[in-house]
């Protein structure tokens, strides 16, 4: 027998094993349906699917916030600095022609908007920062939903 069919029957081999697998894993999903889904109850192991699935994307979706979150901050602020040289600029172009510079009441706003902003954005940023490290609850809570799913199963 060449090493080609020897390859070639272990991956048939290993199809099998995992059709097999598959089928058993079916067949356990069913039963499990049955046994805890009466009457509108939950389902400890679709339950627990939910969870794996959700802390699997979480990483990926604080990313995705992180960076859209710099771009927006990027964009807001090159808006100010904008806006803030066009007050200075007209400010400056008032005061050469002689007149009063008009509605100093929105610059004001706008500042105090901006500076609103910037401190809900550093309490969230801090908030986040904490919100990183806890690698560890993220396991203890895995934990916890499988031994309620083992305890629900030993009912």
């Amino acid at each position: 027998m060449s090493v080609r069919q020897n390859t070639d029957d272990l991956i048939v081999a290993l199809q099998k094993g995992e059709a097999a697998l598959e089928q058993i894993a079916h067949k356990l999903e069913e039963e499990a349906e049955r046994r805890f889904c009466k009457g509108g109850e939950v389902n400890p192991l679709q339950l627990a699917k939910r969870v794996r699935k959700l802390a699997s994307e979480l990483p990926e979706l604080q990313n995705s916030c992180r960076d859209l979150l710099s771009s927006k901050q990027g964009l807001v602020d090159a808006a100010q600095r904008q806006l803030a040289a066009n007050h200075a600029r007209l400010k400056k172009l008032c005061e050469a022609a002689g007149m009063q510079p008009g509605d100093e009441d929105a610059f004001q706003s706008f500042q105090a908007s901006m500076s609103e902003w910037n401190s809900k954005l550093h309490h969230h940023s801090a908030a986040a920062v904490f919100a990183e490290r806890p690698q560890q609850r993220v396991g203890a809570r895995r934990h916890d939903v499988q031994r309620l799913s083992t305890a629900s199963a030993q009912r």
